[in-house]
């Protein structure tokens, strides 16, 4: 089974799950809500959407497109995620 290839987290309400620029090292699929925000002007953060049960983040890791997160991550909710393992195969 696909889900048994990955690690499970959970994070707390305020927890960050992913900083933008920090190396992109695992798919994460979030369960619960998480805020994203990239870096913006004058040294702030600029916030772009929420992620909900269902959505992802990360799709550009297994494809070998994504070396940094390019957003912050942060959790709105308790959440779930799931981190895949190293050499995880994907069937296309």
């Amino acid at each position: 089974m696909l889900a048994d290839r990955f690690t499970q987290h959970h994070y707390a309400p305020g927890d960050v799950l992913t900083t933008a620029g920090h190396p992109a090292e695992e798919l994460l699929l979030a369960h619960g809500k998480v805020n994203t925000r990239i870096p913006g002007a004058y040294g702030g953060e600029a916030s772009l959407e929420v992620l909900a049960d269902g959505q992802f983040l990360g799709d550009g890791v297994l494809t070998g497109t994504q070396p940094t997160w390019p957003v912050t991550t942060t959790a709105m909710t308790p959440c779930d995620a799931l981190g895949a393992l190293e050499n995880v195969e994907i069937a296309r």
